[in-house]
């Protein structure tokens, strides 16, 4: 049986570019959950769940008020607040890229040159279109092959960064090319190795979108759409803050009293601290791990909520030590600092930081003065007034209390320490300790307490995930133990049935990883997750020889994954086992139409040509080898 050359059958694990996801987002200025692990394999929970009686059927969620207007709505009334709200960098989250304020430099030193690779890149923008180009060059720079990648849309809004999204039919994908303000340069995106990754063919995710957007839709009507079909708006508008707009704007509307007590427009103002400061943290608060809670996706989260109800957030307090920070830990950090500790949890982000707009750089230091002057007004600061008044400090609390750091996380980037040190702190970079398991808590769970089948659920499925990614087979029992006690109770619960389906193959049981993986087909989705999924029961269908339905498999992924090489170079590969070599030709060649330089592409077009006695195109097709390795 044919395999992919440099490709591995088995079903694939969770890949090592999570944190580099987080990072890629955040430089755009905003941040994603992710995963962080390295000593993990050491580990072993000592249970899963909090007692050892049996778990209780969980309830389904609460339905949802989608009754999401769009920020044009609310500026009819609300005009000069909107005004404001256009000059703060949220307003600027994701834009269509000719749309976008030019931040970046596309006049000189408009090539990335990555140290000891043979891959370069080159922007360019005209008036009519945005273009990021990939070149191979040989040992003394010569351009031996170039093409060109068409950009659509830019996340950020250039304030510490840019990166750029291409815009296809079922997805939107991300350049390997990222603006970086701080240092005015491009250079490859965060977390992309020079000499290995996934170029042009990383998927945006929901996660990263949803927080880089207006939202997702999540009604019935949205379901199986593709991502960028559900997006409410492009970049963060007013219901992502204030929640859905539609029966606040009918009660204006229709009741002539306009009674404010009768409006049912959500009042941050009127929230306990921990749903008012998860308005924020839904976007701006890393864990070392999230799961979603059953029943739920990342677009749900309303104002007025508790994180918890949506997503299960794994911390560890530790997260904010050191001075080279982690890259999107500032609501950790910000928990850990004595001005939020002695607040008895009144101090917010928007104690601080107005949402509708940011102070100029000219205002900027006495604008967050005034902030600090709020709490600290007496007694006066003890340095010296000579020293608070020195060039480049001029008399700004937060030079001293909020100094910037190195974010680890992101090249060229600082980030603010919301710590407060009460001193200043040496800015030697200090090593980051990595979370272990038995330090590892649910945010907000003070505040808001899950039932305790869901508490089991969200800490086996995050203990499976990092099992699948460190193939430690003690952790995975364990967690499969609880899953399957899950899925008894929530037939229908897909995320279970997907990490069960990993244990179980890790376990060696591949019949029963194929029956859970069918369960999640089974319900018509075409989410990311199913389309993991799918991936997964191709590979273990061909591994195990039956060809028909890995075939049948990977038609489907080229379907929905049409702008990927790697997807379309698996059904190429897989067709000549049931006699379909010139169809596997076919597709081959869509394989590197979509990537000129997929060497792999044109390493399995040699081997058709030569399966087909066609030695004159083997012979050009591996000089096209030799040329891009």
């Amino acid at each position: 049986m044919q395999t992919l050359p440099d490709t591995d059958p088995r079903p694939s694990r969770p890949r090592p570019w999570v944190v580099a996801g987080i990072a890629l987002c955040l430089i755009a200025g905003g941040v994603i959950l992710a995963t962080r692990w390295n000593d993990f394999a050491r580990e072993v929970p000592p249970t899963l769940s909090q007692d050892e009686q049996p778990l209780d059927p969980l309830a389904s969620p609460t339905e949802l008020d989608w009754g999401y207007l769009g920020s044009r709505v609310c500026s009819e009334c609300h005009a000069e607040i909107a005004r404001k709200y256009a000059t703060h960098p949220m307003s600027r989250s994701l834009t269509n890229v000719l749309a976008a304020e030019v931040v970046e430099d596309y006049e000189s030193a408009t090539h990335v040159r990555p140290k000891n690779a043979r891959r370069h890149y080159r922007v360019e923008r005209t008036s009519t279109s945005a273009t990021h180009h990939e070149l191979i060059v040989s040992q003394d720079d010569r351009v031996l092959s170039e093409f060109a990648m068409e950009i659509h849309l830019a996340l950020g809004s250039g304030q510490r960064g840019r990166s750029y999204l291409i815009d296809r039919s079922h997805a939107w994908l991300i350049s390997p090319v990222s603006w970086y303000s701080g240092r005015q340069r491009w250079d490859l995106s965060p977390g992309y190795a020079p000499e290995n990754h996934k170029r042009f063919s990383r998927e945006a995710t929901e996660r990263c979108i949803n927080c880089h957007s207006g939202g997702l839709r999540g009604d019935s009507a949205a379901s199986g759409l593709p991502l960028r079909e559900r997006v409410l708006e492009l970049s963060i508008g007013c219901e992502r803050c204030h929640g859905p707009g539609e029966k606040h704007v009918a009660y204006r509307r229709d009741e002539p009293d306009h009674r404010a007590d009768r409006d049912p427009i959500l009042r941050i103002s009127e929230l306990d601290p921990a749903r008012r400061d998860a308005v924020c943290n839904q976007c701006h608060l890393q864990g070392d791990a999230e799961v979603l809670r059953s029943g739920r996706d990342h677009g749900d989260f309303r104002p007025g909520m508790h994180l918890g109800e949506v997503w299960a957030i794994f911390v560890t307090n530790a997260r904010a030590a050191g001075t080279e920070t982690a890259a999107v830990s500032q609501v950790m950090q910000m928990k850990s600092s004595p001005c939020f500790q002695g607040s008895d949890q009144r101090l917010g982000c928007i104690s601080c930081h107005d949402p509708h707009t940011t102070p100029s750089e000219a205002t900027r230091v006495t604008w967050f003065r005034s902030r600090c002057l709020t709490c600290h007004a007496e007694p006066d600061c003890r340095e010296t007034l000579a020293v608070r008044q020195q060039p480049g400090i001029d008399d700004s609390c937060t030079h001293c209390h909020m100094p910037r750091l190195n974010a680890d996380d992101v090249p060229h980037t600082t980030q603010t320490d919301h710590r407060v040190p009460r001193f200043p702190q040496p800015r030697a970079a200090e090593p980051q300790s990595e979370p272990r398991l038995s330090t590892l808590e649910v945010i907000d769970h003070a505040e808001y307490s899950v039932h305790k089948t869901e508490a089991a659920r969200a800490d086996a499925l995050m203990r499976a995930e990092q099992a699948w990614l460190t193939e430690n087979a003690v952790v995975a029992q364990r967690a499969r133990t609880v899953l399957e006690e899950v899925v008894k109770l929530r037939p229908a619960d897909l995320p279970a049935h997907a990490r069960l389906g990993q244990l179980c193959l890790m376990l060696g049981n591949s019949d029963a990883a194929a029956d859970h993986w069918n369960r999640v087909l089974q319900a018509h989705q075409t989410s990311a997750d199913s389309t993991e999924v799918l991936q997964n029961l191709s590979r273990l269908h061909w591994s195990r020889g039956d060809i028909s339905k890995a075939r049948s498999g990977y038609q489907q992924l080229a379907e929905r994954r049409p702008w990927d090489p790697q997807t379309l170079l698996a059904l190429s590969n897989i067709l000549p086992e049931s006699g379909e070599t010139q169809q596997a030709l076919v597709i081959a060649q869509q394989a590197i139409a979509v990537d000129p330089h997929a060497v792999g592409a044109y390493l399995w077009l040699a081997e058709l040509c030569r399966r087909t006695g066609d030695l004159t195109n083997r012979d050009r097709y591996l000089e096209r080898v030799q040329l891009l390795k």
